[in-house]
């Protein structure tokens, strides 16, 4: 049928043959016989726009440029045919000019035209724009948050999205209405009635469908062994299917020994899969292995490949485990450019732990000249993240006075906020605070810290000095806490490392 149609110069039939031969549905998958529908379907709609202008063939024109089908790839020419058409408020074409415009393709990138736009198309009851809306609203990209209007843009697209179903009963469409329920978006959230529509979905094959499914079912507290089996059959139908994260998720479970034997290799083999479809932990998680050489064959030239993979795509945590691999330089050669370099990326993103290497950094002076007052910066900007490190080292800070005005309430404050969080060496200070008077402060504090290292070394009660005195069981509690920790004083490595493991 769509043969025919074609030959009579139909290029909605010449489009879909292009599909079909691209898909290999009903035909072998040809892409060369692909390009050649597409490329007719192309000169069908420009011929059929020539004759009589209309905001429909704009529409398909604009979205065959910005796809790349029966023509280059060209986001200018899809961004003009799109415009022409959504001035004449056509929904569909306002939907994708909005695409162009969040991300800048085409166009320069201006997400409050994207909301306009978006808008548009959403007062004319179409879904997918109010789907786009709700996410604006909820991170105020391109216009105020607004926890109402994503409210009530999301539950828009998710009652559309089930209207939609109901007539084309779509696989996509199934997975989107599945996600949502899965994680209340729009609607209540409603994991069985969620697992209904992603088996749908995943019934006929869908990736993204097969992978929530499978996450959902092994997220469950005890779910049972033909449900795992199940779930585990969805992961490898997904990774056949090129989905990077079935990739890595199915990875992670190989490498933890969860629901399957583990296999350090069969882990690696899957991050590979995974990350050579751009997935950053699945990078991360290679550089890691092949770093830590647990499992597998230690390789510091493919730790480093895989990690600056990683970096390469903004992965805080590469860029974190970077710079202190050039910081220390140990299985690297020392580099302190590039490891202030790595820790600074990962600063500016948020993370705690290299904003507090980089305050330890600064406030030693050894490796970079000293300056206190990036020292105060990343070190508060770790702390108010809740590192338990980076407020122990305040509080020593303003209870010392020497890099800062002394302030003994500021201290107790950091030393509180670290010790609520299992800090024995915060809660010792908190306990003795009364000792650090003027102008011996500084004596005080050595004199404690030596105490303290006495206390931890061994079993043996330490020789107490008059007036510091530690009750037994408080004593074994803080040596049961040291040894726990399994480092020295002031190193806290190994606690950062482990608290990164689940990415």
């Amino acid at each position: 049928m769509f043969l025919s149609e074609a030959e009579k110069g139909n290029p909605l039939a010449m489009y879909d043959l292009g599909r079909m031969c691209a898909d290999g549905l009903g035909n072998e998958a040809g892409v060369e016989e692909a390009k050649r529908w597409y490329a007719e379907a192309l000169g069908g709609f420009q011929s059929a726009e020539n004759h009589k202008p209309w905001k429909y063939t704009e529409y398909r024109i604009g979205k065959m440029y910005a796809a790349g089908l029966g023509t280059e790839q060209d986001y200018c020419q899809a961004a003009d045919w799109l415009s022409l058409s959504a001035s004449q408020k056509y929904k569909y074409a306002q939907y994708s000019l909005g695409g162009l415009y969040y991300h800048g393709k085409g166009v320069e990138q201006n997400r409050e035209t994207a909301f306009d736009q978006y808008t548009r198309a959403a007062d004319q009851h179409f879904p997918y724009a109010s789907f786009e809306l709700g996410k604006m609203l909820r991170d105020g990209v391109g216009c105020e948050k607004s926890s109402a209007e994503t409210n009530r843009r999301f539950k828009e697209a998710f009652l559309g999205f089930t209207d939609l179903e109901k007539q084309s009963h779509d696989d996509k469409l199934q997975y989107r209405i599945g996600w949502m329920l899965a994680n209340g978006i729009g609607t209540e959230k409603n994991v069985t009635q969620a697992k209904v529509y992603l088996e749908r979905s995943a019934g006929v094959g869908n990736p993204f469908a097969c992978f929530l499914l499978a996450k959902l079912i092994l997220s469950e507290e005890t779910p049972s062994q033909e449900d795992i089996e199940k779930s585990l059959q969805y992961l490898r139908q997904a990774v056949e299917a090129d989905n990077p994260y079935a990739a890595y998720f199915l990875g992670k479970l190989y490498q933890e020994g969860r629901h399957v034997p583990q296999s350090i290799a069969e882990a690696v083999r899957l991050y590979k899969i995974a990350a050579a479809q751009d997935n950053e932990y699945a990078a991360y998680r290679l550089g890691k292995l092949y770093l830590g050489g647990e499992g597998i064959l230690k390789d510091v030239e493919a730790a480093l490949h895989w990690m600056n993979f990683a970096a390469d795509k903004k992965n805080q945590y590469a860029e974190y485990a970077l710079g202190v691999l050039y910081l220390k330089g140990e299985d690297v050669s020392k580099d302190i450019g590039k490891a202030i370099e790595f820790l600074k990326r990962a600063a500016v993103q948020g993370n705690q732990f290299a904003q507090y290497r980089l305050g330890k950094v600064y406030l030693a002076g050894e490796d970079v000249p000293k300056n206190i007052e990036a020292a105060l910066r990343y070190l508060n900007a770790a702390a108010e993240q809740g590192n338990q490190y980076a407020q122990y080292t305040l509080g020593k800070l303003y209870l010392m006075g020497k890099a800062v005005l002394r302030d003994k309430e500021t201290a107790a404050r950091w030393f509180t906020m670290s010790a609520a969080q299992g800090n024995v060496y915060a809660q010792f200070f908190l306990d003795h605070m009364d000792q650090f008077k003027d102008p011996s402060v500084s004596l005080s504090v050595t004199r404690l810290l030596h105490h303290m290292s006495r206390v931890f070394s061994d079993r043996t009660p330490p020789i107490r000095p008059p007036g510091l005195r530690i009750d037994r069981k408080r004593q074994l509690k803080l040596e049961q806490k040291k040894r726990a920790a399994g480092h020295a004083r002031g190193d806290h490595e190994a606690e950062m490392t482990q608290t990164m493991t689940h990415y």
